[in-house]
């Protein structure tokens, strides 16, 4: 294979598809350096693959070029060259071995384990890649950790370790943790507490940066009684009471890059959600709904477009109505999918048995795709379709074009994004966790059957998950495994048929040949 003549070499390489030739790549290193020189080719494999308007699959590469350019880095100190422009370009052949890898460790456990019970003191000196805040809603503020993974040059391998956030002269001793959002940007809404322990109504958002956990947190929002907060890349949405006496909320728009921010008491709103952004400007989406009858609801839906460094930051843009079904226990909810449709859906959760249906064929609508159109004459909000289904639960997953929805009873269904049509496939937990899928041909290839090997099994289920683009995080007080992903080590290759099979099992399916077919295989790769 290695002396095969460029011209051929390149026609084999036309006629093959992806799975092939990462099979093919592993017969040698002078014919893996060859399939992997294509990198114009394999970066547009990926981009077609693992969408980057998927937020999660954005985030996993943007993670990958991270932990890249910071070895990359290292290595050039290391051996005390000055320029590293050329070690810093990401390899799209290793990024999508790399990612269809992470995949399947998901899927059959296999991980790295480490447990973590002791709590820095002091802030540790090396390169911080990424992070993950654990603290239980309800939970006191003082006892919220922080679970990073670090880089201690000139160590190779990343470190896993608990750190506290820095809270400054903030008396954390009166402040609970009502809810929490990490990311770039660390953001606790903390509830105020008053001396005789009772909640006062009252919080503050609390600001981190990633990489500023040992300095004291921003304050955006103090003492207000705020609700429906929204989080997305660098925007904060949410809306707060400016007053006891006020009727009216405050929706206020804050950006924690440039620190501009603005507010406008805007008409009857139930909730905000961040619909896109920019640098310099935020589209969000604004819910209302007022009750028709027993079982419907109709919901206004206003999308603005909101600049804070204009001097009128607010500008609207676009509304529709549309009756949904509701009731007494049944809130109706948005939900963003991506930078122009949202769902408009009914939560069924907590909805009386005796009005709950999985689905009721020509029923008022509970489920609604919302796509924003622009044309010459501005833009519009156009209902794409609209569903009876009653759910509990709703995920997109942009990557592939589907919805996930979840029935009250735990079972679900998936759905497409196009037509709102049932797509009949299996849907394995992991997923949930990881936001990364499998291809369409390999997720279309799984049966029923397929199980997910779960590496808290046997573990106290009386703990919390939380996830990193590579990593699951479980426990609870200061007492975490963190189950890694990205530094799972295979055992060293052996030159075995069954080696080779396990070797190759994340990209084809070997259990499946014919033992003819599987024995001509292993010829080839000896």
């Amino acid at each position: 294979m290695d002396y095969i003549p460029e011209e051929l070499f390149s026609r084999i390489l036309e006629a093959l598809d992806e799975t092939s030739l990462v099979v093919l790549s592993c017969v040698s290193r002078r014919c893996r350096a060859r399939i992997a020189c294509r990198q114009a080719w394999w970066r547009k494999r990926f981009e077609r693959h693992f969408l980057y308007e998927d937020e999660h699959e954005l985030k996993w590469l943007q993670h990958q070029m991270r932990v890249h350019v910071i070895k990359a880095y290292v290595r050039s100190i290391s051996s005390g060259r000055t320029n590293a422009q050329r070690d810093t370009r990401l390899d799209w052949f290793t990024a999508y071995c790399m990612r269809r890898a992470t995949e399947y460790r998901w899927r059959h456990g296999q991980c790295t384990r480490h447990q973590l019970t002791n709590v820095a003191i002091t802030r540790p000196r090396g390169i911080r890649l990424q992070s993950m805040l654990l603290s239980p809603n309800g939970s006191p503020a003082k006892n919220a950790v922080i679970v990073s993974q670090w880089l201690f040059p000139p160590q190779k391998q990343p470190t896993w370790l608990l750190e506290q956030p820095c809270w400054g002269d903030t008396a954390m001793e009166h402040i609970n943790v009502r809810d929490s959002w990490s990311g770039e940007y660390t953001i606790i809404r903390g509830t105020h507490i008053r001396k005789d322990d009772s909640h006062a109504d009252l919080h503050s958002l609390y600001v981190w940066h990633s990489a500023a956990f040992h300095k004291p947190p921003r304050v955006i929002v103090a003492g207000q009684f705020v609700m429906n907060i929204s989080v997305f890349k660098n925007w904060v949405v949410c809306q707060y009471l400016a007053s006891e006496t006020a009727r009216r909320y405050t929706t206020h728009i804050y950006n924690l890059a440039s620190n501009l921010y603005c507010s406008e008491s805007l008409a009857p709103v139930t909730s905000c959600r961040i619909l896109s952004a920019t640098q310099e400007s935020v589209h969000i989406i604004q819910l209302h709904y007022s009750e028709l009858d027993i079982d419907s609801a109709l919901a206004t839906c206003v999308l603005w477009d909101v600049t804070p460094s204009h001097a009128a930051p607010f500008k609207w843009k676009a509304a529709r109505k549309k009756e949904v079904f509701k009731t007494k226990q049944s809130p109706v909810r948005s939900d963003c999918v991506d930078d122009n449709r949202f769902l408009l859906w009914t939560d069924c959760e907590e909805g009386d048995d005796e009005v709950y249906a999985e689905i009721a064929p020509g029923g008022i609508s509970s489920l609604v795709l919302l796509q924003v159109v622009n044309d010459v004459t501005g833009a519009s909000l156009e209902e794409k379709w609209s569903n009876s289904i009653r759910a509990a639960k709703v995920w997109p997953i942009v990557s592939r074009n589907l919805l996930l929805v979840d029935y009250k009873d735990t079972s679900d269904v998936l759905l497409s994004l196009e037509d709102g049509s049932v797509i009949h496939r299996v849907s394995l937990p992991c997923w949930y966790y990881s936001h990364l899928y499998p291809l369409e041909a390999q997720w279309r290839g799984m049966t029923k059957h397929a199980t997910w090997k779960d590496p808290r099994r046997g573990l106290s289920r009386d703990c919390r998950t939380k996830t990193l683009p590579n990593a699951m995080i479980y426990g609870r007080d200061a007492a975490f495994s963190v189950f890694d992903y990205a530094d799972y080590i295979r055992r060293p290759y052996q030159k075995t048929q069954l080696a080779l099979e396990q070797q190759l099992a994340s990209f084809i399916d070997v259990t499946n040949l014919s033992a003819d077919k599987r024995h001509m295989l292993f010829r080839v790769f000896v």
